[in-house]
């Protein structure tokens, strides 16, 4: 069974946490891709459903997320980063 918990949701038998935004993940935390936005531009820049990505760094004061996908960094928007969930075990 799983249970909301603080924006994501939290599997009661495990106590493993489900989902996250990219924007949610520590550096060095990793995911895989669960939902993005429709955006094409994510897709052809790697940010697909089932991809595994990986927190390189945060920039601070709202800045950008750096992340991994298939070895090539790419830097999100926030914005964006809050929106692609992906699917992690802590």
């Amino acid at each position: 069974m799983a249970v909301y918990i603080e924006g994501y949701l939290q599997d009661s038998q495990t106590n493993s946490y489900q989902h996250k935004s990219v924007d949610q993940l520590l550096k060095e935390e990793e995911g895989i891709i669960m939902e993005t936005p429709g955006d094409t531009l994510l897709a052809s820049l790697g940010l697909r459903k089932g991809k595994k990505v990986t927190v390189k760094a945060k920039q601070v004061c709202n800045g950008p997320v750096i992340c991994s996908v298939d070895g090539r960094n790419i830097a999100l928007s926030r914005d964006i980063a809050c929106n692609i969930l992906v699917n992690c075990n802590r």
